[in-house]
């Protein structure tokens, strides 16, 4: 089994670990994200938060089977990626300039889509909190849901399980 990291975009491998080792991690992992050890044909995901040197984690965890057993990614999600505005973010200032204008309407709708890596997660939550607000209903349908707002309806869709939203 390998262990990779990605950096900039680009899965680079760290370490190799037996099968048998691999099975054990596998196990603990999907036990501490309150997941099914038994299940490895479908899809799960979960969470859980950690502490890394005295610094908050949120971790997800996606599991997913391949010919080769099962393939476990976790990403990890510092409390700070909550605490981000759009000016954060590197927008040309047209583009931000779009969006501010859009936020500040009464209803609508934003799709974030793009690559692995490409800041998708992190726009989103960012819109969100700048939406956030106790006199609106913000809700946000995501694939899967990676850092929770405060205030904010987050649902999730999973289209292999039959959740979706018509």
């Amino acid at each position: 089994a390998r262990i990779r990291f990605r950096i900039d975009g680009t899965l680079e491998t760290v370490d190799q670990i037996e099968s048998g080792l691999y099975s054990f991690l596998a196990n603990r992992m999907k036990l501490l994200c309150r997941l099914n050890i038994m299940e490895r044909r479908r899809p799960q995901d979960g969470r859980m938060s950690c502490d890394l040197n005295g610094f908050p984690v949120d971790c997800r965890v996606a599991t997913i089977r391949s010919i080769e057993g099962e393939s476990i990614v976790i990403r990890l999600f510092a409390d700070t990626a909550l605490q981000r505005t759009l000016d954060d973010l590197g927008f040309r200032p047209p583009d931000q300039k779009a969006i501010e204008s859009a936020v500040r309407r009464p209803s609508g709708l934003f799709l974030v889509t793009g690559p692995t890596g490409s800041g998708k997660s992190t726009t989103l939550n960012v819109l969100l909190q700048a939406l956030n607000s106790s006199t609106k209903k913000v809700v946000s349908i995501e694939d899967p849901i990676e850092q929770i707002v405060p205030g904010v309806v987050q649902t999730q869709t999973h289209e292999a399980i039959g959740l979706g939203f018509d």
